[in-house]
């Protein structure tokens, strides 16, 4: 069970001629995975009597007038963004928690991977389509760790399907020098051709230095619909961290927990 734990905290604030107002520390949000076959269950939590916690499911910011959460419920629609905040009068709203769940694609066969660093194996080929993670984390054993060379992931589905995207779940930690990659390349297997040609890519740009940790989803849609059995993504690593970074020029990190095709 996933568990974001939040202490019990209240921030003091002073403005002159008025008397001190404390903000609510964010709800505790527990879940499984943020990955999910047919639903996955939300369970929320804060211990502060007179506070209630609004949320929503479609990327909006919490306000007064959202839902109020009273018990577990479920999420059953993919790239469902839930964000909560609790509220309570006397008090300053606290920050937003944020999580979007992604539900399970097309299924895969087999999927093999670029053997990644030592340092963090993860549960190998397996943690790329185990439909578990989604932890900000980067000790979580469901990460895989990748730094220098391109990792190629060759996917082999259950049957010939129409695709019209495919995912990677990426960890984002510029503090650990964790970095998204810069640059996924995606390619289909012609029959025709008996070869891989490319179909979609990407490339992200890693000007800035963010704060915290958070897991990223970077999802590539072809231009075109097509039917193929076997997919190869190659995903590269950022050669050299920005020069805003201490790190700077060191290669980055590169940590994947999850791949998905629609």
């Amino acid at each position: 069970m996933r568990v974001v734990c939040h202490l019990l905290t209240l921030a003091c604030s002073f403005s002159a001629g008025a008397q001190d107002t404390f903000k609510l520390a964010p709800p505790m949000l527990k879940y499984a995975s943020i990955f999910f076959d047919r639903s996955v269950n939300i369970q929320l939590a804060f211990a502060q009597p007179g506070t209630a916690i609004h949320y929503t499911l479609n990327n909006r910011e919490p306000a007064l007038s959202d839902k109020v959460y009273r018990h577990p419920f479920l999420i059953k629609e993919g790239f469902t963004t839930l964000k909560a905040r609790v509220f309570g009068k006397g008090f300053l709203p606290s920050e937003t928690i944020a999580t979007t769940f992604i539900q399970s694609g097309l299924p895969i066969a087999q999927l093999t991977a670029s053997t990644p660093n030592a340092r963090f194996p993860g549960k190998g080929h397996l943690s790329l389509y185990d439909n578990e993670g989604g932890i900000a984390d980067l000790h979580n054993i469901n990460w895989t760790g990748y730094q220098g060379d391109s990792v190629v992931i060759d996917i082999e589905l259950e049957k010939q399907s129409k695709i019209t995207g495919v995912l990677g779940n990426f960890l984002q930690d510029h503090g650990s020098w964790i970095y998204l990659p810069e640059q996924i390349r995606l390619y289909y297997y012609s029959e025709a051709a008996k070869a891989f040609k490319e179909l979609a890519a990407v490339t992200i740009p890693s000007d800035k230095v963010n704060s915290g940790s958070s897991c990223v989803y970077q999802l590539l849609r072809p231009p075109t619909t097509l039917k193929t059995k076997k997919l190869r993504l190659i995903i590269q690593p950022l050669k050299k961290l920005p020069a805003i970074h201490p790190g700077a020029g060191q290669p980055a990190w590169l940590f994947i927990d999850e791949i998905k095709v629609y």
